[in-house]
């Protein structure tokens, strides 16, 4: 209910719209279906129509994958993904450092475990989180361990033996700033062939 397109029939993008600016536009304003406005910004870009060979008719764009993460099921790390379904991959800090590259990036730069999980998924777009744990040192709650906000992005899994990062390289820079601001000092990782 708080998706909508701005065309009628096969939309090339599937926006996300707060219930807030949804009932402004149409329950208070009248709007049906859209008709008579033309609405150029009124949500977050969550969907983007494939033009690839695929399953699934659209892809999940980066600036709703917190809206939309929450809804997929989990594949946790070391869990091979033998139903194709679950499209949110749970990896460590390696892992999702080395997603953070552009072009192809062959599964053997990954470990194992993870690379497994890449081989069990079809062709078309993942979601890949990195939930880091943090650890405070406070007199009242020593050594308690804290779940920071988790990161996550979006990945296309190709049909050779590859995967590729569907982030633009502002997003990329972003998420490297926080992963050093957590202590992770290692944040590109080379997988030029």
């Amino acid at each position: 209910e708080q998706f909508m397109a701005r065309s009628c029939g096969d939309a090339k993008v599937l926006y996300y719209i707060t219930s807030a600016i949804k009932s402004q536009l149409f329950d208070t304003a009248g709007i049906q279906d859209g008709k008579g406005i033309t609405i150029i910004n009124s949500g977050l870009k969550a969907f983007a129509r494939n033009n690839k060979e695929c399953d699934v008719k659209y892809r999940i764009c980066q600036d709703a994958v917190e809206y939309v993460s929450p809804y997929m099921e989990e594949c946790l790390p070391g869990e091979v993904n033998t139903d194709q379904k679950r499209k949110l991959v749970i990896t460590d800090a390696v892992d999702f450092v080395t997603c953070l590259n552009d072009g192809a990036i062959y599964l053997s730069f990954f470990s194992e475990g993870f690379g497994n999980q890449m081989r069990g998924l079809e062709s078309g777009s993942f979601l890949v989180c990195f939930r880091p744990k943090s650890t405070t040192t406070t007199p009242t709650n020593e050594g308690d361990t804290t779940e920071e906000t988790p990161m996550t992005i979006v990945m296309w899994k190709c049909r050779a033996d590859a995967i590729n990062c569907l982030v633009s390289k502002s997003d990329m820079e972003g998420i490297r700033s926080r992963l050093i601001a957590m202590g992770i000092t290692k944040t590109r990782v080379d997988v030029e062939q």
